[in-house]
């Protein structure tokens, strides 16, 4: 996907704790004034956001709670679903068939090591490459690693 040198690149973030922790990041991509940056804090309104507006990136945490919709409560309150505690890969797996469509390149960027779920991962998109589209949150030392890691993502 290509963008003018006058067009902002439409950056969905699905994160919850861009009001705390990562608060830098935040500001940093918005002074940068590359990015129109979206932000949902839950699995319902990522959920929500993506079926109804088109992005040119998504980035996606892991750890999201799961808002208001009951669907969601309902997955993230089950027992049986080993996933329960990592909504946005449950949030991915639903949505994957859309961002495909749109042509849309996406990236995670979470707490969890690549080794942890990789399986659920690579079953959910078996194309997706954990060296440009995974990031572990440790590894973004300033504000403008995490603005690297969104530049590097593409379609395969």
């Amino acid at each position: 996907m290509m963008q003018n040198a006058d067009s902002k690149i439409k950056l969905l973030w699905v994160e919850d704790e861009t009001e705390s922790g990562l608060l830098e990041r935040k500001t940093h991509l918005e002074l940068t004034d590359d990015y129109e940056l979206f932000i949902e804090r839950n699995a319902s309104d990522g959920e929500k956001s993506i079926r109804e507006n088109t992005f040119d990136k998504v980035i996606f945490d892991i750890r999201i709670p799961p808002g208001f919709d009951p669907k969601w409560e309902d997955i993230h309150n089950s027992k049986n679903n080993k996933l329960s505690l990592k909504l946005g890969l449950v949030l991915l797996e639903r949505i994957i068939a859309v961002l495909r469509e749109r042509n849309t390149p996406y990236g995670i960027c979470t707490i969890e090591r690549w080794q942890d779920v990789s399986e659920t991962v690579l079953r959910i998109d078996e194309s997706f490459n954990h060296e440009i589209q995974f990031l572990h949150k440790d590894d973004v030392v300033f504000p403008e690693d995490f603005e690297v890691f969104i530049q590097k993502i593409h379609i395969q």
